[in-house]
């Protein structure tokens, strides 16, 4: 660690040195020498991971599949084992409401299931402190742990609803199903960042200074004047660095984490929040909403389709009667996050859309290039965040594009060069016109 902080200096004049050469080439009109300086430009921001990066990531991945694989299978044993009918019994005697005994049934199935989650969610908090990273202790992680089975648990109703309709409606449940879903949606949207995230973080308001005019005034830029800019206690649980918008309507807001403050200095964090605020102009949040509720839509008809077939080939292993039964509902809840998993790609792809879009949109609204690229690349210093993932992983489940792309799209910009200019006299500022660098 002390040997990397002495090389940082010769580092910096070597970045210095390489940028102004570019710069000179664009100018002069020499684009493929100035594609190979962005390169060692980036390769200098983001240069071959350490042991330990290359080692932290591995553990992720596959932390990723065994966490899944692990979460299926504690489904099927809860359906082999009939949770799901046993509770349903068990509520027979006791109430009589038949809503009651889903909500009932509900609860049960997702404590058992986040019970079952635990050892590998313990494995991943571990492994987060032994790199450094996880600042929480356990008691706190627990607490966390706890929060998420209670929200979870708070789904009871839609559950209940579903399965009404399941025995009124039989085929077309999924239709109010799915608009109930849809206005979900829209009031978790509004109701998240005031509701859900205290229970997990304070919040506070960026102080007046420098900092807070800077995004003054590219919020009004973007066309998000008077923009809510809040400072969360990140670095009560994390050391890593991020920054997001959330809600819609009266609650829609920017936060910055705390640790993000605290080891950028302000031209990065401008040119992060001139990312967040690219969302904003681009209408993300409601682009997100509405695309969710169409994914919504889609999954209900699927599920619609397929858990009549499945309970009719399993029910008498498993004690389901039908598909409307809701002794069935731990046998449903697996079809639906089998369906998730398979849907991940889809929505990795359109998130990294959007991400690609703020990227670009974000650097004429910060203007700064340069900054944005040194931003990019302190995820991976302090983060450990992979630079150049596998394209495997990638399509599957990364939600925003690879480091180097992103690094190298915001040298681009900031050097005002375009590598789709070819031969000749480089076109300005094109970051949009910017090919897959990977």
């Amino acid at each position: 660690m002390n040997q990397s902080n002495r090389r940082l200096p010769w580092a910096a004049v070597t970045v210095a040195c390489l940028l102004a050469a570019t710069a000179a080439l664009a100018q002069s009109g020499v684009t493929p020498t100035a594609v190979n300086l962005v390169r060692e430009v980036a390769d200098i921001l983001l240069p071959p991971p350490n042991p330990d990066v290359v080692a932290y990531n591995r553990a992720l991945y596959a932390l990723y599949f065994v966490r899944t694989l692990w979460n299926f299978a504690g489904l099927w044993l809860i359906v082999t084992w009939g949770l799901g009918p046993s509770l349903m019994q068990a509520m027979a005697a006791r109430v009589r409401w038949e809503p009651a005994k889903v909500m009932a049934c509900w609860v049960g199935v997702v404590v058992a299931a986040a019970i079952w989650a635990l050892p590998w969610r313990l494995v991943g908090y571990q492994m987060e402190r032994a790199y450094g990273f996880a600042t929480l202790g356990p008691g706190l992680w627990l607490a966390d742990r706890a929060r998420d089975a209670f929200l979870a648990c708070l789904y009871a109703p839609l559950a209940a609803l579903a399965y009404h309709w399941m025995k009124r409606r039989r085929g077309d449940w999924w239709l109010p199903m799915s608009a109930v879903t849809g206005i979900g949606v829209l009031v978790m949207a509004v109701l998240w960042p005031v509701a859900v995230d205290p229970l997990y973080h304070r919040f506070r308001p960026l102080e007046q200074g420098p900092l807070r005019a800077g995004i003054e005034r590219m919020a009004e830029k973007a066309g998000a004047p008077d923009p809510e800019v809040l400072v969360m206690d990140s670095g009560s649980r994390t050391t890593k660095l991020n920054a997001y918008v959330t809600g819609i309507g009266p609650t829609k807001r920017i936060v910055i984490w705390d640790t993000t403050l605290a080891k950028l200095p302000p031209e990065q964090v401008l040119a992060i929040v001139g990312h967040e605020l690219a969302h904003y102009s681009l209408n993300h949040v409601w682009v997100g909403c509405v695309l969710g509720i169409l994914g919504a839509i889609l999954i209900f008809k699927l599920l619609s389709l397929a858990l009549p077939r499945i309970t009719r080939a399993t029910f008498r292993v498993h004690g389901i009667r039908a598909s409307w039964d809701p002794a069935g509902l731990p046998l449903a809840l697996l079809l639906l996050n089998v369906v998730l998993f398979l849907q991940s790609p889809i929505e990795s792809a359109v998130s990294r859309t959007f991400e690609r879009q703020a990227d670009a949109r974000g650097l004429t609204i910060s203007e700064n290039g340069i900054s944005a690229a040194r931003a990019y690349a302190a995820f991976y210093r302090h983060d450990y965040a992979d630079p150049d993932p596998p394209p495997a992983l990638v399509w599957w489940f990364y939600s925003h594009p690879p480091l180097r792309e992103r690094v190298e799209r915001a040298l681009w910009y900031g050097l005002s060069v375009s590598p789709a200019a070819g031969r000749g006299r480089p076109r300005p500022a094109a970051p949009f016109t910017l090919p897959e660098v990977r």
